[in-house]
């Protein structure tokens, strides 16, 4: 807590967002974001997120050339903006009489209270949130499935809470479903997988939802019903584990 800047930043990059606080109060001007301290540069995600939620075009800085974090802030979400088939943003001269934000305690950074706005300019702050419920068309993460080593135990559709993977089934059909703008990249689901057969990565696209047709059958084992890729049946992971254990004597 002591190394703590308040800068804001791990609310913003939190997949599961799983930290709480304020975020940083920062100032908007005429559709731009006005850059200040380098220290308290905003995540990529927080950027996406005021392109979003408050329309920011651009950032506006003290000469109009950006470096250090908030430069590269920048350019991290406008490779995001571009995937997604958005306007970028861009980098203009500070508006005159505007002054940069600079370093702050971390008790402001709790600090309820907002800053009096003035003319031409407001302090904001933003409630950080997942950007899957902001960018609907679009993925940030790549969900990869290696059927060859997936047994459909199900395990990862159990613990995946966004649904990015699900096991769907109704009367008739049955399928894996990977939706990779649900996903937020926790990788709960690839450290769960014991045949390591999902790998979680950082990749912006135009939303793909992937179907995997499935099938309910009945184990020849334990006669339970389990899904399998295919219809003629078999025995379920559970079994087919137990007959490696036992010298193929399921118990």
């Amino acid at each position: 807590a002591e190394a703590c800047i308040a800068c804001g930043a791990c609310l913003f990059a939190c997949p599961s967002q799983a930290l709480t606080g304020e975020a940083r109060k920062r100032i908007v001007s005429d559709g731009a974001l006005v850059a200040g301290d380098d220290a308290l540069a905003p995540h990529p995600n927080e950027l996406l997120q005021w392109a979003v939620e408050e329309g920011i075009d651009s950032v506006a800085v003290a000469g109009g050339e950006l470096s250090g974090r908030w430069l590269g802030s920048v350019l991290a979400a406008n490779c995001a903006l571009e995937a997604t088939g958005r306007d970028l943003l861009r980098i203009k001269d500070m508006p005159a009489g505007l002054k940069p934000v600079q370093g702050a305690s971390r008790r402001e950074f709790f600090r309820l209270k907002p800053k009096a706005d003035r003319p031409g300019r407001r302090y904001v702050s933003l409630e950080p949130g997942r950007l899957s419920t902001l960018y609907l068309d679009a993925s940030f993460h790549h969900v990869a499935l290696d059927r060859n080593s997936c047994t459909l135990c199900g395990a990862c559709a159990r613990i995946c809470k966004p649904g990015a993977v699900a096991l769907v089934q109704d009367d008739e059909n049955a399928a894996l479903v990977i939706d990779h703008r649900l996903c937020t990249g926790c990788r709960l689901c690839a450290d769960t997988c014991l045949e390591q057969a999902l790998e979680v990565t950082p990749q912006i696209e135009i939303r793909r939802v992937e179907e995997h047709a499935v099938f309910l059958v009945t184990c020849d084992g334990c006669s339970r019903p389990y899904h399998a890729w295919n219809a003629d049946g078999g025995r379920c992971h559970i079994c087919t584990k137990r007959a490696g254990l036992y010298g193929g004597t399921v118990l």
